[in-house]
């Protein structure tokens, strides 16, 4: 069968993460042997995140000490500013490319800034998701999130969702944050359900009745209706809820899509028909089934049964992360790729 293969992933995840992963629990490598940086260099926040994840998901990280669990968590709480923000600088900082177009460029510099701005916020989520999960709790709250319903419309407002994989990406954080410093943190619990409760409205407001998927516009491509969908359903998922309007118009574009050209497309469209599965697990079931059948057979393509981990790309590791080079992508796996192929499989 084409999922006979997936028996022998989580040993080999094991011995993947036990050679990405220092001794002392320190430090994390992004791709297997093809880093262009190493542990003296101050950066691999979100390697180790990715780790954390992995051992998560797969079980691994049971046999984890508490000693160990917390190094991890103190490297990711490395990277954490003054202001809450837990960021990477070497995928944020700016290089003499990214200077000369500032230089050159009406309004680059702007635009830079605010990309900045977008990564440090999706960094922070996912390394407050880690902590969560190997800690239990957080130590703080991040409260750069807007706090009353006016300043969450601007915010939903201020994206282009005409690109909806960025533009959802963000309320997808904005949802976990809102969760999350309330009940991990203990932070604006008297008002996190109606602000929940009010982006999820605003965001509804944004779906297509006849695809299923939140977008403004024409002729958005059906990758960016997929990949923003998956960001939707992520928030609404880290915020508790699972009811999903116009689902099967959802599912329909997903069944209709491919996506399978590198770990995140692979991984979303997954998501999304286990999301739609989740409310109505009989609509199209056995082509439901099919399709990730069918999925899990192309999964096999990214994976590296002799080191144990999943690339990126088909064939070679990630490359570039937020826009920055870290590896040079050879033909083996690396940290990305390996924790999206969990999670999908998961």
């Amino acid at each position: 069968m084409a999922t006979e293969w997936v028996a022998n992933v989580r040993p080999g995840l094991e011995r993947f993460l036990g050679e990405m992963i220092d001794e002392d629990f320190g430090y994390v490598r992004y791709s297997w042997s093809g880093d262009l940086y190493n542990r003296s260099d101050n950066w691999g926040l979100g390697n180790a995140v990715f780790a954390a994840k992995i051992a998560t998901i797969s079980g691994i990280a049971s046999q984890y000490s508490d000693t160990q669990k917390q190094a991890l968590a103190d490297v990711i709480k490395h990277f954490r500013a003054e202001d809450g923000y837990i960021s990477d600088p070497l995928v944020t900082r700016n290089n003499w490319k990214r200077n000369l177009k500032r230089l050159v460029r009406p309004g680059e510099a702007a635009r830079q800034d605010q990309a900045a701005e977008q990564t440090r916020r999706a960094e922070t989520r996912q390394s407050m998701a880690a902590l969560c999960l190997l800690q239990g709790s957080l130590d703080q709250p991040f409260v750069h999130i807007p706090d009353s319903t006016s300043a969450i419309d601007d915010f939903i407002d201020s994206f282009d969702w005409q690109f909806p994989w960025n533009a959802a990406s963000h309320v997808s954080h904005l949802l976990f944050f809102l969760k999350q410093n309330a009940t991990m943190a203990g932070y604006g619990v008297d008002k996190a359900d109606e602000l929940i409760q009010h982006a999820v409205s605003r965001v509804h407001a944004l779906q297509s009745p006849q695809d299923g998927t939140w977008y403004r516009g024409t002729n958005v491509p059906m990758k960016q209706k997929i990949n923003g969908a998956m960001k939707v359903l992520t928030g609404l998922h880290a915020a508790g809820i699972t009811e999903i309007p116009n689902v099967r118009a959802m599912m329909d574009t997903a069944l209709a899509g491919t996506n399978d050209q590198e770990a995140c497309g692979n991984f979303n469209i997954a998501y999304v028909l286990y999301s739609g599965f989740l409310v109505d697990p009989d609509y199209r079931r056995d082509e439901v089934r099919k399709f990730l059948l069918d999925r899990v057979g192309i999964y096999e393509r990214f994976w590296f049964p002799e080191i144990g981990g999943f690339s990126f790309h088909d064939g070679r590791a990630g490359d570039y992360y937020y826009g920055q080079r870290l590896s040079h992508s050879k033909p083996e796996p690396d940290i990305h790729g390996t924790i999206m192929f969990t999670w999908g499989l998961s």
